[in-house]
């Protein structure tokens, strides 16, 4: 964080010197393609790149790192003159432009700041209204849930179908629940799209505030408006990723009340490509302080989404069928995001839980990470571009999944090859996970243990359920491989989650020691999704010999396949790569398939 500012604090003290000298600072030519990846950058994530940024645009467009940062420089200081020209300065034409762009923005504005009131007022009365006319309400042993009434809704808020087509799947729902978290942390969440990713790894998988209207008051955040992209994406591969361009709002109703509003924007109107899958209406929530710093979130998730652009028949029912991206899904997963930092934030260790943790800084390290990895292992499950393989030796669902990918921040700098598959088990998810968790049974499918026996020498819970926990797991021939395995488990309202990776053991120890921080230390974590399923799936599932019951699992794994970008991916994409990863994904599914029957 403190080296992405200070790069942002130097990019703009050239730009301010760069504006003194009153002129361009270097000339470059750019091809129509590289001036429009670049002015797609510059007006649609960032104004101010990072010097690994620039590396990564540079490489994208076949430029110069050098290039690429006197031509931000470049479209800084002509914005920041047409913005803020000086009395008598420039020419009239610069004058003239200025003004249209404080006129478009001054526009903008006014009508961002008219769909976020009228989103608002649509949201206040759906949390308000507690039945009909507007819900249908369907109670349950443990809560009390609720879907929209569609004909009176069209009636009372009649709109326009802004996603069409056969495979629309209409999800509305309200629920509600305690947050172990205050009111002014939450509503701080909702406002940094960088903690709104973190607080909900298994759902979103980028998120980037793309203009601030309005920061709002300081006291409380009361008015803040801005806009914002976000995808979401659950599960597999096999489930396509959904993005939307919203206005989000915060406004403070009452003592101790804030309501957060969410509405998709038109692209047309910001200007931007189309987001031709996904819509959501006025969504949001109503956030309520009460006692002992927590607060009561009510939820309202109202989205169209066409399901066409999930990969298979079975996770379109499994996703229909649940709900999962609901008003209840994102409650559940901030309240388990908030009982995980309750207990990475303890004061003390508790006695059961030691191991070779001496230390409460050890502990918050090793948590950090093993967050970072989660969200790192949700974020390669979207597989962009990604690739069918058929293979005949393991009955698998949509086929196995090959995408390759350049590597990010933290992680080894090269090419990574993510391979994925899900097969169908006929034993319940809870199983499932219980036989993955297991330190004893580990050795009969994961790799890295060589097939020995582990030792796990750090177990923290994080949470309600006894499978939500973080651990380091010790290989018996760890000393001679110098690698432990960090480890995370949890069930999350899509199922449960497995995700671990490989560690050089002398790096875990520094952060076991709590004496560095290693939030950018290099990982390339894989793992497994356990999802439910339920007689209600059993239609169209003849080609799996999938029964009524049972669960989905779904493995992904990543190799590094070369130390440096290739711009040919199919020089990577060889026989001996794709034989490597295919057989150990194959190779691990089997064995656990075969494990859970033993």
């Amino acid at each position: 964080m403190d080296h992405s500012m200070g790069e942002i604090g130097r990019s703009r003290d050239e730009d301010t010197q760069n504006s003194q000298k009153g002129k361009i600072s270097f000339n470059i030519n750019l091809n129509p393609a590289q001036a429009t990846i670049l002015e797609k950058y510059f007006m649609r994530e960032c104004q101010h790149p990072s010097e690994a940024q620039r590396q990564q645009l540079a490489k994208e467009v076949g430029l110069e790192p050098t290039k690429i940062k006197f031509w931000f420089q470049n479209m800084r200081t002509q914005l920041k003159g047409m913005l803020n020209h000086e009395v008598g300065g420039s020419s009239s034409d610069v004058d003239n432009n200025g003004k249209q762009i404080m006129g478009n923005y001054n526009e903008e504005k006014t009508m961002v700041s008219q769909i976020a009131a009228v989103a608002m007022e649509e949201l206040v009365r759906l949390i308000k209204c507690k039945k009909e006319p507007l819900w249908i309400h369907y109670p349950t042993a443990h809560d009390d849930k609720f879907t929209l009434h569609k004909e009176n809704y069209q009636q009372i808020f009649p709109k326009t179908n802004h996603v069409i087509g056969t495979n629309v799947c209409k999800v509305s729902s309200k629920y509600s629940a305690i947050v172990n978290l205050s009111c002014m942390q939450l509503v701080g969440i909702f406002l940094d799209s960088v903690k709104w990713a973190d607080m909900f790894p298994t759902i979103i998988t980028k998120a980037q505030t793309t203009k601030v209207f309005e920061n709002g008051s300081l006291r409380n955040r009361d008015g803040a408006l801005q806009l914002m992209y976000e995808e979401m994406h659950i599960l597999s591969p096999l489930v396509g990723p959904h993005e939307f361009n919203i206005v989000r709002y915060c406004k403070q109703v009452d003592v101790g009340v804030w309501i957060i509003t969410d509405v998709s924007i038109a692209s047309s109107q910001l200007n931007a490509p189309p987001l031709a899958f996904s819509w959501k209406h006025p969504s949001g929530c109503m956030i309520r302080e009460i006692h002992n710093g927590a607060c009561e979130v009510t939820w309202v998730e109202h989205v169209d989404l066409d399901v066409k652009i999930h990969k298979h028949h079975q996770f379109r029912d499994f996703v229909g069928t649940y709900n999962l991206c609901g008003a209840e899904t994102w409650i559940k997963e901030l309240q388990r995001m908030c009982n995980r930092s309750i207990s990475s934030e303890v004061e003390s260790i508790f006695d059961n839980e030691l191991g070779v943790i001496q230390t409460v800084e050890g502990r918050q390290n090793v948590m950090n990470f093993a967050n970072r990895m989660v969200k790192m292992f949700c974020e390669c499950l979207t597989m962009s571009n990604q690739m069918k393989f058929t293979q005949k030796t393991l009955n698998v669902i949509g086929g196995i999944r090959l995408s390759i990918r350049e590597t990010g921040i933290g992680e080894p700098n090269g090419m990574v090859i993510v391979a994925a598959s899900t097969i169908w088990l006929p034993q319940p998810s809870d199983k499932v996970i219980e036989f993955l968790t297991d330190p004893i049974k580990r050795p009969q499918w994961d790799v890295l243990s060589d097939g020995d026996p582990v030792n796990e020498i750090v177990h923290i819970s994080n949470g309600l359920y006894p499978e939500n926990f973080t651990s380091i797991i010790r290989p018996f021939d760890s000393n001679e491989t110098g690698m432990v395995i960090l480890h995370e488990s949890f069930t999350s309202p899509f199922g449960s989650y497995l995700v671990y990776a490989p560690m050089d053991t002398a790096l875990m120890n520094v952060a076991i020691s709590g004496e560095e921080d290693l939030t950018l230390l290099e990982i390339l974590p894989c793992g497994f999704v356990v999802s439910p399923i339920c007689p209600s799936n059993e239609g169209n599932n003849n080609n799996n010999n999938t029964s009524g019951a049972g669960s989905l699992l779904t493995l992904a794994y990543q190799i590094f396949v070369a130390d440096h970008y290739e711009e040919n991916v199919n020089n990577l994409l060889n026989a001996q790569n794709v034989d490597t990863i295919v057989s150990l994904l194959t190779t691990t599914l089997k064995s656990v398939k075969d494990g859970l029957v033993n």
